[in-house]
């Protein structure tokens, strides 16, 4: 959805809920304990004909907790996290666009338990997540027609 809010100034907000609670996973996937969301919202601003410079922030709940990851959880994991963006387009032909734009994704951190097999024999130790990631993009458009 995008509002036009003048010719130059737009609005795109957006919410994505995903029904994972719901779904059938069969054995595959115990550990998704609630649905997960999405939420962003994207301001545009349109500077002149060539220029267009846009931001943008999204927050994403994931519905999956530490204590449940299964193994590829544990190598990648999915945390709950706050994505912020800024980036600017600019026309340098009428067939000729470029586009450049920056990510930064801040996970909030969450903590699993210590697990064991008896008493004092430890399985698996606790683990704090925490993680960031930056994104830098460059790309080209060019129309045949």
């Amino acid at each position: 959805m995008v509002w036009d809010v003048t010719d130059q100034f737009s609005i795109m907000p957006s919410a994505t809920l995903y029904f994972e609670k719901s779904a059938d996973w069969g054995e595959k996937n115990g550990a998704v304990g609630r649905n997960s969301l999405d939420l962003s919202i994207a301001l545009g601003y349109q500077v002149n004909e060539k220029l267009k410079l846009t931001c943008g922030y999204m927050y994403t709940d994931v519905g999956i907790h530490p204590d449940t990851f299964g193994i590829i959880e544990q190598m990648s994991p999915p945390l709950d996290g706050h994505s912020f963006s800024l980036g600017a387009g600019y026309k340098i032909t009428d067939k000729l666009s470029m586009c450049v734009g920056g990510m930064a994704i801040f996970y909030e951190q969450d903590t699993s338990h210590a697990t064991y097999l008896a008493p004092n024999v430890l399985l698996a130790p606790e683990i704090t997540y925490k993680k960031r990631n930056y994104c830098l993009g460059l790309g080209f458009e060019y129309s045949f027609f």
